[in-house]
């Protein structure tokens, strides 16, 4: 069977899910609001969390803000793009902190963040922390 691409029923499918997606981009863009915030306020400016890495930041203003939201939990896209803020950024500093997130969080209901917990933890990974 052709799909009629101009059909009523068509047309009602696709609007309904692009307006899904905007819908999910508004809500996304509050939450990550009070984070950037607090990231302006060290003298980090991004638009999107999505946006911060290591050319924005390469001195780490943005460190402290990120552990402290990384505790939090936002979502799990948010918290998994703090994750890998933090490794792109090299926080070896936070080796341990990340190590124990990425032990207590649950694949299963978090994998967005598990798996941004495990690229932050391959960008920090040094030879100390690998002796300990």
């Amino acid at each position: 069977m052709k799909a009629e691409y101009n059909s009523p029923e068509w047309i009602a499918i696709r609007e309904e899910r692009e307006k899904k997606i905007r819908e999910k981009e508004a809500f996304f863009c509050e939450v990550q609001k009070p984070i950037l915030k607090e990231l302006e306020s060290v003298g980090v400016s991004v638009n999107s969390l999505w946006n911060l890495g290591s050319e924005e930041d390469p001195h780490k203003r943005s460190l402290p803000v990120l552990v402290k939201h990384i505790q939090i939990f936002y979502h799990d896209q948010i918290n998994e793009v703090i994750a890998r803020s933090l490794g792109r950024i090299k926080a070896v500093e936070c080796w341990d902190m990340l190590v124990q997130l990425f032990c207590k969080t649950d694949r299963h209901v978090h994998p967005n963040f598990k798996d941004g917990l495990a690229v932050a933890l391959s960008d920090t990974v040094t030879k100390m922390t690998m002796d300990v």
